[in-house]
């Protein structure tokens, strides 16, 4: 699963706008704030394009399964 807040707060860090990574991903800016509220998960071609905008991996996206030490 996605981890939406990192999404967001490496987004404000970057200093970007939700339409700047939709643009980047090739969705809407809606799906951006599903994505940071945890209430959709992208694609895998869309989460590496936002990993790619916010120079991060994908890895560093996703968070780690329940129960697994972080």
């Amino acid at each position: 699963m996605v981890d939406g807040a990192k999404i967001r707060r490496l987004r404000e860090e970057a200093g970007l706008f939700m339409h700047e990574i939709a643009e980047a991903a090739g969705v809407s800016e809606m799906q951006v704030s599903y994505y940071e509220r945890c209430l959709k998960n992208p694609s895998v071609v869309t989460l590496k394009r936002i990993a790619d905008k916010l120079g991060v991996t994908t890895d560093d996206l996703l968070r780690p399964p329940a129960g697994d030490a972080q």
